[in-house]
């Protein structure tokens, strides 16, 4: 009997540490799954509220862009102005079709004026890239995918920025100055469609099993 117990003694040293070192595992998943997604979150609202200034100024802005700023607004959890922004959208959405469209005439009435854009930084996501080995393979490949499509983001970004800086550049002639202007005005526009994208790939990673 008493070799059982030192048998059974010995069994539960063995596993003591394996049990402990799986739930700490588990833990880590869990945390690191919350804290990712939070941030996710914040970076998916920010770039829906600047691809809907973008929209009404440069690119696309019609009932189905609308539809799905909405969509995101209604899923977020933080922010004050949740609740303004929805407003704005359903008002936008009952505007008749002369409304909407005389609406985007005014947004574009002056197409010069710069727009300041801030590029996106996956702060949480980038210091503890080491660690989402933790989840599932096809988790960690849409994560990539995502950080890529980010990187591509903020490319365009610095190349607008160049642009917008080329503007005050005395030296250029009045019809290349015209031309810069269209070709920000026309980046503008990409860089909003880069952000659908990516708010598009945040929301299948939040749909996708984790481990």
């Amino acid at each position: 009997m008493e070799v059982a117990y030192v048998v059974l003694g010995w069994l539960l040293g063995m596993l003591s540490p394996i049990i402990v070192s799986r739930a700490k595992i588990k833990y880590k998943k869990n945390d690191l799954y919350s804290v990712l997604i939070n941030e996710l979150d914040e970076v998916q609202y920010r770039l829906v509220c600047t691809s809907y200034m973008l929209g009404a100024r440069f690119g696309l802005f019609d009932r189905g862009f609308l539809g799905w700023c909405r969509n995101i607004y209604e899923t977020y959890v933080g922010g004050e102005d949740k609740d303004k922004l929805i407003r704005a959208v359903d008002s936008m959405l009952n505007m008749s079709d002369e409304q909407m469209k005389e609406y985007i005439g005014i947004e574009r009435r002056d197409l010069n004026k710069g727009f300041a854009l801030k590029k996106t930084i996956l702060t949480f996501s980038e210091l503890n890239l080491t660690d989402i080995g933790v989840f599932s393979f096809r988790f960690q490949n849409i994560l990539f995918e995502l950080r890529a499509r980010i990187i591509n983001l903020n490319q365009e970004i610095e190349r607008v920025e160049k642009l917008h800086f080329m503007t005050f550049d005395s030296s250029i002639t009045v019809e290349n100055h015209e031309i810069i202007k269209k070709d920000i005005q026309a980046k503008y526009s990409t860089i909003q469609d880069m952000m659908i994208m990516v708010v598009d790939k945040i929301d299948e990673i939040k749909k996708l099993k984790k481990y």
